[in-house]
């Protein structure tokens, strides 16, 4: 009988194991920053509307294993932190698809203040790959664009676009 419940017990530290190990990969933030230190961590930081959508894969050192982002386009309306590299008034966000990989879920034809860093990995352990922006939900990227950008101009002025 002793054999058996050390066979339970094996069991039962593996499943614990696997779980606790599955779940440190599971998105967390720790508290919400104020918009002044948003401001100051963030590379990037517009307020536009989504445009365009689109889902890809990330080649991952896993083998078999697939890791899915998002990448956004936005028209901009204002630029609140960040030179644009572009001439154009569209900028690409890449995040995470949501459920437990911290990405943000922008719907399209929506406005935004969006919050970015550039990067040059998808994940961590990833390989380098060209720098491009990005935004999680533990950055203060909201579609409350009024309220945010009131507290945005508390600390500076946007930089707005003109029509040609």
């Amino acid at each position: 009988m002793k054999k058996n419940n050390n066979k339970i017990t094996v069991l039962f530290l593996v499943l614990c194991s696997l779980f606790i190990w599955n779940s440190s990969y599971a998105c967390s933030c720790i508290g919400k920053a104020t918009t002044k230190q948003e401001l100051k961590s963030s590379d990037f930081v517009f307020r536009g509307t989504v445009i365009e959508e689109s889902t890809f894969v990330i080649d991952t050192l896993f083998g078999d294993e697939y890791v899915y982002n998002t990448k956004y386009k936005f028209k901009v309306q204002s630029i609140y932190k960040g030179k644009k590299k572009y001439h154009e008034q569209e900028v690409i966000i890449t995040t995470g698809v949501g459920n437990g990989d911290c990405g943000f879920k922008f719907e399209k034809g929506k406005e935004y203040i969006v919050y970015t860093n550039w990067k040059n990995k998808y994940y961590s352990a990833g390989k380098q790959v060209e720098k491009f922006l990005y935004t999680n939900i533990c950055k203060r990227t909201t579609s409350d664009t009024e309220t945010e950008e009131t507290e945005i101009e508390k600390y500076i002025k946007p930089c707005k676009w003109v029509s040609p």
